[in-house]
C-alpha cells in the first residue's frame, strides 16, 4: 500500500496482536512514517494511548455514536461526558458522587463527609444544582501528597495498595466505599500504610450531570 502511493491510509488496529515492547516500538515507527509520507491516515483502535500519541484529531465512538471529537488535548482536558472522561487517560479518571450544598453564600461539594469548594470557573453552572447530586471527576495525576496550598481541597484516603513504577507510583485508595486511584511522582516506593492526607486544586476537577452524563459546562 505504501509503494502504491495512495491518498489515504486506513489502519484497523494494526498493532493489536503485538507484544507490549514491540507495540510501543511500532507506534513510534508509525508516527515517524506519517511525517515522512505526508499522507492522511484514518486509524481505528481501542487503545487510547495509541490514539493520544498518534492522532492530530480523535473521534471517540461508543455503541456507534460519536461522543466527542477534537485534539488529544481537548479530549483530555475538556471531556464532553462521563464516557470520554473515563476512556481518555491512564490511569482512568476517578468518579465520586457529590451533593451541591449552599452555605453562607458559598457553594460546597459534599463527598460523604468531605467538603470540596466549588471553583470560581464552575460556580455559575453549579449554582443551578444546589441541593442536587453531581458526579465529581478527578484525574489520578491531579491528586498530590505533601503540604497543601491554602486554596486546595484535602482528601483523607485509606491507602490499600502501592504500585511502584519507577518515576511514579500508582496508589489504590478508598474514600469511604469508593475506590480512588492516585498517581504521584516519587523516587521510591510509597508505603501502603493506612489513612493519608492528599490534596488537589479544585480548578482541576470535572463535574458531570448524573442523568445526562454530560459535563456541566455543556449545560451552560
Amino acid at each position: 500500500a505504501i509503494v502504491r502511493n495512495p491518498k489515504v491510509f486506513l489502519f484497523d488496529e494494526p498493532l493489536s496482536n503485538l507484544d507490549a515492547q514491540l507495540r510501543n516500538q511500532m507506534r513510534g515507527e508509525l508516527a515517524l512514517m506519517r511525517k515522512r509520507v505526508e499522507k492522511n491516515m484514518v486509524y481505528v483502535t481501542h487503545d487510547q494511548v495509541e490514539a493520544m500519541t498518534l492522532a492530530d484529531r480523535i473521534v471517540v465512538m461508543h455503541q456507534g455514536i460519536v461522543q466527542q471529537q477534537g485534539s488529544p488535548e481537548d479530549l483530555y482536558q475538556r471531556p464532553a461526558n462521563l464516557f470520554v472522561a473515563g476512556f481518555i487517560g491512564a490511569p482512568p479518571m476517578n468518579f465520586l458522587e457529590a451533593t451541591v450544598v449552599s452555605r453562607d453564600g458559598e457553594l460546597i461539594l459534599m463527598v460523604g463527609e468531605t467538603q470540596v469548594p466549588v471553583p470560581p470557573s464552575q460556580r455559575a453552572v453549579v449554582s443551578t444544582y444546589a441541593g442536587k447530586r453531581v458526579i465529581l471527576g478527578l484525574r489520578p495525576s491531579a491528586i498530590q501528597r505533601g503540604e497543601a496550598p491554602a486554596h486546595a481541597a484535602t482528601l483523607a484516603l485509606d491507602v490499600e495498595l502501592s504500585e511502584y513504577i519507577g518515576a511514579h507510583s500508582v496508589l489504590i485508595t478508598r474514600l469511604g466505599s469508593t475506590r480512588v486511584i492516585v498517581e504521584v511522582n516519587t523516587e521510591g516506593r510509597v508505603r501502603a500504610e493506612g489513612r493519608q492526607t492528599f490534596w488537589f486544586d479544585p480548578e482541576r476537577l470535572h463535574l458531570f450531570d448524573p442523568q445526562s452524563q454530560n459535563a456541566l459546562r455543556q449545560l451552560q
